[in-house]
């Protein structure tokens, strides 16, 4: 009760501050603040219609759309969240700023859960690291070969997807388990490689033992169709 008065007052502050604003700049992170307090207050449906408005009046603001695909991932309206960010992307890039994080986080896993793995491969196009892997991740879902970068991987998700691929393409799977310590960021990806390694392991004939302790203590929110029910179903094979 307490924080939610004090949610209260601080969304009535902004309020207040956003009506005598005239700085573009500093309006919009008004509007921002003013969408996450709705959103902490348990609001997330009135955060997405202040979200839309905010995206709808600064259309050039890549953060708008980004903040937007947020807010409706967390809604499951996935389709207007992939919108959202290929917006915040295209706004990104025209302005020629990086849109990396955005091409190789949610849209590739929005993309490849509903199996367009020729939009996943426009999405790895991004001349990193992480891209390459994920471009050889796209190739093996729709059936062809695609070589691995090998050497020293600059970017820590790079390096943490490799093995997951090498196990698809026959290594043993067993190196998978020991690239989820300190891995605490990048829920989506993490969970694709802890879903994916119960398989992989299940395909050797191995026991999901190893496996046990990372789904236990997984309980980070997962931006991602596939996520409920692969949940239920993981939940089942190994509690």
């Amino acid at each position: 009760m307490a924080d939610t008065a004090r949610l209260g007052r601080r969304l009535m502050r902004l309020k207040q501050r956003i009506a005598r604003e005239t700085d573009p700049a500093r309006l919009r992170k008004l509007r921002k603040d003013e969408v996450q307090t709705m959103l902490d207050l348990g609001q997330p449906e009135q955060a997405e219609e202040l979200s839309e408005s905010l995206a709808a009046d600064h259309p050039d603001w890549p953060a708008g759309w980004a903040l937007l695909g947020d807010l409706r991932c967390r809604l499951s309206r996935w389709d207007g969240a992939e919108e959202a960010f290929s917006r915040a992307v295209e706004v990104r890039e025209a302005a020629g700023m990086d849109a990396a994080w955005l091409r190789q986080g949610p849209l590739y896993l929005l993309a490849e859960a509903r199996g367009d793995y020729g939009r996943c491969l426009e999405l790895a196009d991004t001349g990193t690291d992480t891209g390459r892997v994920l471009r050889c991740r796209a190739l093996r879902l729709t059936g062809r070969k695609g070589s691995l970068p090998g050497g020293h991987l600059s970017e820590p998700l790079a390096a943490r997807l490799l093995p997951l691929e090498r196990a698809w393409r026959g290594a043993d799977p067993r190196i998978m388990p020991p690239a989820l310590e300190d891995w605490e960021d990048e829920p989506e990806w993490r969970w694709r490689f802890v879903v994916e390694g119960v398989e992989l392991f299940d395909r050797a004939g191995l026991s999901p033992s190893p496996w046990k302790k990372a789904l236990r203590t997984f309980d980070a929110p997962v931006a991602d169709p596939r996520y409920p029910s692969e949940r239920r179903k993981l939940d089942e094979v190994l509690g």
